[in-house]
């Protein structure tokens, strides 16, 4: 379980930076991944939601469904942690 710390809550950017327009990924998913396995957040310009269970990042869209999020894909905020 190296690297992985129990109590620790990673989050990439902040809620101000959206909120001040920063909608494009600047980070991808191979490297959010190294700091949970759980979590929630947003997908580049806002497309769609995020949500992360066990080890697996899933795009929520409009129509409802879950589809798996690829490693290159980014992320301009997201919140993860071990669980």
């Amino acid at each position: 379980m190296e690297g992985k710390r129990k109590n620790r809550l990673f989050q990439h950017s902040t809620m101000a930076a959206l909120v001040g327009g920063l909608f494009g990924g600047t980070t991808n998913f191979k490297d959010l991944m190294e700091h949970g396995d759980l979590g929630i957040g947003t997908l580049d310009h806002f497309d769609g939601e995020l949500v992360i269970t066990d080890g697996k990042a899933y795009q929520i869209r409009e129509d409802g469904k879950a589809y798996e999020v690829r490693p290159e894909d980014t992320t301009p905020y997201a919140a993860v942690t071990f669980f």
